[in-house]
């Protein structure tokens, strides 16, 4: 939680100057757990991701999304051992962006991709803590990775991408 506007003033902006995150479009994303390991399952022998109580948490959330906001549709996306890589759509614009104020934290634009995010986040995090489950440290990295999709081919190859990580990772820990 922020204090105050001089603690703002110092954190870094993951995104990009000048661009409308309401803005319809789609959207790769990474959202990485805080702590190292198999927090969301494991990888099987073959590819295959078998996920825990966690993983469905995430999974089951993550699907919410579209649920919850008729502005958003989701494509591909993977559950990880210690992340979720997706891809996010935004059918139409949401309302006016706003520079980020301590007011604008209070009034987050619900059709943008990082309240989106947040969302999703908190309420992964909060269905944990449901659980029982003792978390010494927040359970998500401050922040994610966004990439902007601006064309069909890359689309198509980051649908591959997250298609084929959980192989991926699977072969490189063999070797």
């Amino acid at each position: 939680m922020i204090e105050s506007y001089k603690d703002l003033r110092h954190r870094r902006s993951l995104r990009l100057p000048d661009y409308d995150y309401t803005a319809p479009g789609a959207y790769f994303v990474t959202v990485c757990t805080s702590m190292s390991g198999n927090n969301l399952g494991i990888i099987l022998a073959g590819g295959e991701m078998k996920i825990n109580l966690y993983g469905k948490i995430v999974r089951e959330e993550w699907l919410r999304a579209a649920e919850l906001r008729e502005n958003v549709e989701l494509d591909e996306f993977v559950v990880m051992p210690d992340h979720l890589h997706g891809i996010i759509i935004l059918n139409q614009a949401g309302t006016v962006p706003r520079a980020p104020t301590l007011e604008s934290f209070s009034k987050p634009t619900s059709a943008s991709l990082p309240t989106i995010i947040r969302y999703f986040k908190a309420a992964v995090t909060r269905r944990i803590r449901l659980t029982g489950a003792k978390l010494d440290q927040k359970f998500w990295q401050r922040g994610y990775y966004k990439h902007i999709i601006r064309k069909t081919e890359d689309i198509n190859l980051l649908r591959e991408y997250i298609i084929y990580n959980p192989l991926r990772r699977s072969l490189s820990e063999k070797s």
